[in-house]
């Protein structure tokens, strides 16, 4: 990934942002030097402009074969999934603010949410789930199983990622290939995954209300 990228948006002193930083100066430099790259997306390849003369090498992240072989997606209710680091860069934040609309305009839903949270980020969205009277509705867990991953794949009908930054979106990715449907912030590498809306539905990265509004649509469809 594009380190330096990812870790905008934390202290400026944290130390992720000066490791950031430094991977992206060694990134510009072995660019300028490589004669081939592979790269994991066309973002990679639009940041690589200008910096290399390199083949690039175009190997989208794999996916494993379960995902292809997932049961079809139950109709009834709309169960969401985001699956990510619980952070400020993946911003489910938003998402819980959007299901508190899901829930004020009398819409069937559940939110799972799940991924190794980063300091502090768990607890304060844990107090937003309780603020906005989603406990029941909206689940935050850790890290998973192998099993377990899938089973949230297969109990889901729509996958979201609301993130501010991505360079290839596995999740959105994955659900792809178990026949989901996906919605992913207009940020990032997502729009290029999802070829500006081709393939899956955008909306803006910092609005809650128009998250909703495509949800609230997905759920009368």
């Amino acid at each position: 990934g594009l380190v330096e990228r990812e870790t905008k948006g934390l202290a400026r002193l944290h130390p992720a942002t000066l490791a950031g930083v430094i991977r992206d100066r060694l990134h510009r430099r072995a660019a300028a030097r490589a004669a081939h790259i592979i790269s994991i997306s066309p973002y990679v390849d639009d940041w690589l402009a200008g910096w290399t003369r390199a083949r690039i090498w175009p190997v989208p992240n794999p996916i494993d074969p379960e995902f292809f072989t997932l049961p079809p997606p139950e109709r009834a209710g709309l169960r969401l999934l985001c699956v990510g680091t619980v952070s400020e860069r993946k911003n489910q934040a938003l998402l819980v603010r959007a299901c508190e609309r899901l829930a004020a305009a009398g819409v069937d839903f559940e939110c799972r949410l799940f991924g190794q949270p980063a300091p502090g980020v768990a607890e304060r969205l844990t107090a937003e789930i309780t603020a906005c009277n989603l406990a029941g509705r909206v689940r935050l867990t850790g890290l998973v199983s192998r099993a377990e991953l899938l089973g949230h794949y297969a109990w889901a009908n729509v996958i979201v990622l609301p993130s501010r930054e991505e360079t290839s979106p596995l999740s959105l990715i994955q659900g792809m290939a178990a026949g989901r449907i996906v919605f992913g912030a207009d940020a990032a590498g997502i729009p290029r995954l999802l070829e500006g809306g081709q393939w899956g539905g955008l909306f803006p990265s910092e609005d809650a209300g128009q998250l909703a509004a495509r949800q609230i649509g997905r759920a009368h469809v």
